[in-house]
């Protein structure tokens, strides 16, 4: 805790000492356009994302999220969760130089989740470590610093991040997971200018772990907890045992980029990626369980003028799980004798989406429509099995906002609307033991093969206590409408220190 008190003075410390010709309700303004937000890949490549914005904003604050779902949509992720967090940014323009940098910790609790006793589902799926009993609500502390200087000398450009994660996870009833994870994120990146574009490349490196212990201290026998490998599927021999696993991986990523300095043009990116973990059971003398390979590529291109911009966005994956085959133990060591390519999940999306805003004196309109189609095909080689969903997405997204004095307040309307246009599920050779989980994958299947409605609302004031500083207060809602009338809530109310 004392290393992140440092990291928030750091950042108090470095804002304050920015200059700026230009009033906090301004840039607070000029932050609030979707323009500001549109680009997402190009601001990855520290070497071009000092030009992300052209003024300092910083802001500290705390804020309270709640999820809740009438029925689980992910089961294994559960259907209600709270945090209450402490949150920490700033964005620094200094004579040449840019930083930028985050601080936050978070304290909540996980409810609902079934099948499941490993955290960072979206990054070990689909070697998780579950058991077929309801469980009790999941304690978490989520804790992460990140910082990232950019400059330039000349046609030269450049730019470095570092950032640390880490979360702990935890129940104190039967059964008692205590899960630990942890990711390093480093990226390097340079441009070099060819007159109104600046053309970069950036390196990333990301490390995770995550260590799962979980332990039973009830007198009248423990459950059985199972080794699962995709869909219905888990690795039966070891059933029962290995309590004590982790995963282990890196992520190496290349990007390339072109972007106009002033902000006006044509902005392009591509990246590609590739994760690779294994899974190892440490009380099976670190048997390696099983290894992922996730390929990723994405790209991205945008055309930008004064009120509006246009975007297209495009990314496909493919995530392979490789089980292991192992012969007889001898001295308490398994001979690994082959394996077997069983778990593939293919992704694709591509998009469009556009920004048109218009500005009156005091007044602000923004509009902002997206339409995007994605596909997601799982395949479980042996005993088959299948789950595949394509969507078509319609997003509208209003945001108008109204300077009054020392008052600046923006209200957003938003509504999404997902309709599948095909979909399949197939599941068979399901054992006996895994009927509860194959009942949990079709209850999941039933929504999202449905079509969906999502309305979203946000309300964000902000009052100036002087020309530099001002105080934030923010709600944001989001309502979803299911099949089989299942709603879901997500809200976040926030409170925070402007500067």
């Amino acid at each position: 805790m004392n290393r992140y008190l440092l990291s928030i003075l750091c950042l108090t410390a470095l804002t304050a000492s920015a200059q700026t010709d230009t009033t906090v309700v301004d840039r607070i303004s000029r932050h609030s356009s979707e323009r500001e937000s549109l680009l997402q890949l190009a601001w990855q490549n520290p070497a071009i994302k000092q030009w992300q914005h052209g003024y300092s904003l910083s802001h500290v604050g705390l804020s309270w999220q709640l999820r809740h779902e009438d029925e689980p949509l992910v089961t294994q992720l559960g259907n209600h969760e709270t945090t209450l967090a402490f949150d920490a940014r700033t964005y620094i323009k200094h004579r040449s130089s840019t930083l930028w940098g985050r601080a936050y910790y978070n304290n909540g609790r996980q409810r609902g989740i079934r099948w499941n006793e490993t955290s960072d589902l979206d990054v070990v799926y689909p070697y998780l470590l579950a058991d077929s009993a309801a469980t009790q609500a999941m304690k978490l502390e989520r804790y992460s610093f990140m910082g990232g200087y950019a400059d330039g000398r000349g046609r030269l450009a450049w730019g470095a991040t570092i950032g640390y994660t880490a979360g702990l996870y935890y129940r104190n009833v039967d059964p008692r997971p205590r899960n630990v994870t942890a990711r390093l994120d480093i990226t390097a990146g340079v441009g070099w200018h060819l007159g109104h574009y600046i053309a970069a490349a950036s390196v990333a490196f990301l490390k995770y772990k995550q260590t799962n212990h979980v332990t039973f201290y009830s007198e009248l026998g423990s459950d059985k907890l199972f080794h699962l490998t995709g869909l219905t599927n888990d690795y039966g021999r070891f059933a029962g045992t290995g309590y004590n696993t982790y995963y282990k991986g890196n992520r190496w990523t290349a990007s390339l980029n072109a972007h106009p300095v002033d902000g006006r043009g044509l902005s392009a990116s591509v990246q590609a990626s590739r994760f690779a973990f294994d899974n190892v059971l440490t009380s099976l003398n670190k048997l390696p369980l099983a290894h992922v390979t996730h390929n990723a590529i994405e790209a991205e291109a945008a055309w930008l003028a004064s009120t509006w911009a246009v975007r297209a966005t495009a990314s496909a994956s493919r995530r392979v799980g490789t089980e292991n085959v192992f012969g007889d133990p001898a001295a308490q060591v398994y001979q690994q004798m082959g394996s077997h390519d069983n778990f593939h999940h293919n992704r694709f999306c591509a998009g469009v989406d556009a920004v048109w805003q218009h500005r009156w004196q005091r007044f602000a309109l923004d509009l902002h429509p997206a339409i995007s189609y994605n596909h997601v095909n799982v395949i479980y080689a042996d005993p088959q099995g299948q789950w595949q969903l394509n969507d078509l997405d319609l997003t509208m997204r209003v945001k108008g906002g109204a300077e009054l004095r020392r008052v600046f307040a923006t209200l957003t309307l938003g509504v999404q609307w997902q309709h599948p246009i095909a979909h399949t599920l197939m599941l068979t050779g399901v054992k006996d033991e895994m009927n509860g989980l194959q009942r949990l994958i079709e209850h999941d299947y039933a929504y999202w093969s449905h079509g969906r409605i999502i309305w979203t609302t946000a309300l964000a004031v902000h009052v100036a206590i002087s020309d530099a500083y001002a105080l934030r207060a923010g709600i944001d809602w989001q309502c979803g409408n299911y099949t089989q009338a299942n709603r879901t809530h997500s809200l976040l109310t926030s409170l925070a220190f402007v500067f």
